[in-house]
């Protein structure tokens, strides 16, 4: 067998649990978006420098209807790009181990650092995915904001 058809093997046989994490992650997302408004990752001065101006109480807020305009229909991509990364990163291993049958210290070695490695990759492009997306909703409020301080 090749190490191709391992690997979509694998990458399907791994399915059920990839859905538990997806509908457990929407659940979250709920949560979070029910709680503050803007279900979002990001930081505001870390993501966002234009917003140093502002107090932290302007930050939230101007950060949170930006977000509530660009994830209006959207805000579950970050999830999908965060699972997806995972879901190739458990599969790659899944046929790492059964392509090369390492001991089995080795194998929790890789387990720890495929998980690290490809759960922080997705993370780190969910981040970047949101502050791309939010940050021209946010420019626009900054300006409304600079035109007309009486609004906020």
């Amino acid at each position: 067998m090749n190490i191709p058809e391992i690997f979509l093997r694998e990458f399907w046989e791994l399915w059920p649990m990839t859905r538990a994490l997806l509908i457990g992650s929407l659940i979250g997302l709920v949560v979070r978006l029910a709680s503050n408004g803007g279900g979002t990752l990001i930081t505001p001065t870390k993501s966002y420098p234009e917003l140093a101006a502002f107090s932290k109480d302007d930050q939230l807020r101007l950060l949170r209807e930006a977000c509530r305009e660009a994830f209006s229909a959207l805000s579950f991509v970050p999830i999908l790009v965060f699972l997806a990364s995972w879901w190739v990163g458990a599969a790659l291993l899944r046929t790492l181990v059964k392509v090369t049958a390492p001991p089995e210290w080795v194998v929790i070695l890789l387990i720890g650092l495929f998980f690290g490695l490809f759960s922080g990759l997705g993370y780190w492009l969910a981040r970047r995915l949101e502050a791309h997306r939010v940050r021209p909703f946010l420019k626009k409020l900054i300006d409304v904001n600079d035109s007309n301080p009486s609004k906020f």
